[in-house]
């Protein structure tokens, strides 16, 4: 047997398995079945009883504000044509979310294998975070489109075309990706790393047409000029999900995330 520190050896033919990858495969497992519970069991309240009932109105055709909307709330309202069951709408936000594990292990060279693995358990047991990632709220793909993009950021060597979806995606998204956006954008300035004259044409061409998909509410018709991450950032100061706000529920449940994204 070799040490025990980097690598044990099990059975007859002597598979060699190193704690890396089973720190890797144990923190990914935690990660998946954390929401696959809360998905299967937790009942609809709070946030995400907010952006079901948005997205049922549409789906019958009433205007009402809380359909922001969000593409995921808007892909909820068409997966409420099938179902009326806010299931789908749960499993949609898991398939994506249960992307994140793999967004962090593509940033060990940012974070070091110790660090990635550390800030996958975080986001593992956090609980904001496992309620986001596996519930019908309007704010369903924030979390993977946050780490996607911060992967995205640190290659930096992506298809203008794609720069464009990323765009589109956060112009669609809730509130989640803002500070991140705020912090790259602030690292790019400090560094004077800027866009090239086709990655910011593609950005702002993005963001303009999922601005534009927001306003005019998915097809739904014009009611005004809405910016769903702004508008949701807006609402988790002002209206009560469950206990309190947005706001209040995150300095509650979300402090070692918090802290942790700060430093």
């Amino acid at each position: 047997m070799t040490s025990g520190v980097d690598e044990q050896r099990t059975g007859p033919g002597g598979i060699t398995i190193s704690v890396g990858a089973l720190a890797w495969v144990v923190a990914a497992a935690v990660f998946v079945l954390l929401r696959l519970a809360f998905a299967w069991n937790a009942p609809v309240g709070g946030f995400e009883l907010a952006g079901l009932s948005g997205a049922w109105q549409a789906r019958i055709g009433e205007s009402d504000v809380r359909f922001v909307p969000t593409l995921f709330q808007a892909l909820t309202a068409a997966l409420l044509h099938l179902s009326s069951s806010e299931l789908p709408a749960r499993i949609l936000a898991l398939v994506a979310t249960c992307s994140i594990p793999a967004a962090v292990y593509l940033l060990r060279p940012r974070l070091g294998e110790a660090g990635a693995i550390l800030t996958l358990l975080l986001l593992a047991v956090d609980a904001p975070a496992i309620a986001l990632g596996a519930s019908g709220s309007a704010m369903g793909l924030d979390l993977p489109l946050a780490l996607w993009l911060f992967v995205a950021y640190s290659r930096g060597d992506l298809p203008d075309w794609l720069w464009a979806a990323g765009a589109f995606a956060l112009a669609t998204a809730g509130p989640l990706p803002l500070p991140l956006i705020a912090a790259m954008v602030a690292v790019s300035a400090f560094n004077r790393r800027y866009p090239t004259r086709n990655q910011a044409l593609a950005l702002g061409g993005g963001a303009a047409l999922g601005i534009a998909f927001a306003s005019f509410r998915f097809g739904l018709g014009w009611d005004g000029l809405r910016v769903p991450p702004f508008v949701l950032f807006n609402a988790g100061f002002e209206q009560a999900w469950s206990s309190g706000t947005a706001f209040d529920l995150s300095l509650l449940y979300g402090a070692p995330i918090l802290a942790a994204g700060m430093a």
